[in-house]
């Protein structure tokens, strides 16, 4: 999930989170298939930014 998360922006992570959903719904449906499993929805309910990265946000003009 980082890994696609990574590939936004914050502004992007924080009002696109449909299509960002949708991505990580696609990795996971990569994987799950010799499980037998089947995932029906990705929802991202919370996004925690690490510190030292905050801290840059505030600086961006």
């Amino acid at each position: 999930m980082r890994n696609v998360a990574g590939r936004f922006s914050l502004d992007q992570l924080l009002s696109d989170t449909a299509s960002i959903n949708d991505q990580i719904k696609n990795v996971i449906d990569l994987h799950r298939e010799p499980w037998g499993t089947q995932v029906t929805a990705v929802e991202i309910k919370d996004i925690t930014l690490v510190l030292q990265f905050g801290y840059a946000a505030c600086w961006i003009d």
